[in-house]
């Protein structure tokens, strides 16, 4: 029986909990992850590592203190979380049936956060949960 799994989730997994970049013996489904990975064209493999290996998502928002916001900053932030996102959904799909203990699912992240409300968002979180 496989157990459900968004695919932020899994990487979470693999990399943070069976730290398959440095562990002797991790588990099969964290190598399998851990290759289909590899497999992306940079710069998707390192944003997705990078960002499996911290346990969140790219930063796609000002810091809240921020008086002035720099503009293209908040572009090419918010164009690293969509490659991120895009990246998600070919690994999801990737991975799809080729787990041992896993049905990947998602990505429940939100493609674009920065279009929808706050308590939308929130909701989200909670229903990924």
């Amino acid at each position: 029986m496989t157990t459900r799994i968004d695919i932020e989730h899994l990487l979470d997994w693999a990399f943070r909990r069976e730290s398959v970049e440095t562990r002797r013996n991790p588990h099969g489904d964290a190598l399998t992850v851990y290759w289909a990975v590899e497999a992306l064209p940079e710069p998707y493999c390192s944003l997705i590592k990078r960002q499996a290996r911290a346990g969140i998502a790219p930063k796609w928002q000002p810091d809240p203190g921020l008086s002035i916001v720099n503009l293209s900053e908040l572009r090419q932030a918010r164009a690293r979380y969509g490659a991120w996102h895009k990246a998600l959904g070919v690994l999801q799909q990737t991975l799809e049936g080729a787990l041992q203990t896993f049905q990947v699912t998602g990505p429940a992240a939100p493609a674009a956060p920065w279009t929808i409300s706050a308590s939308d968002l929130s909701s989200r979180r909670q229903q990924a949960l």
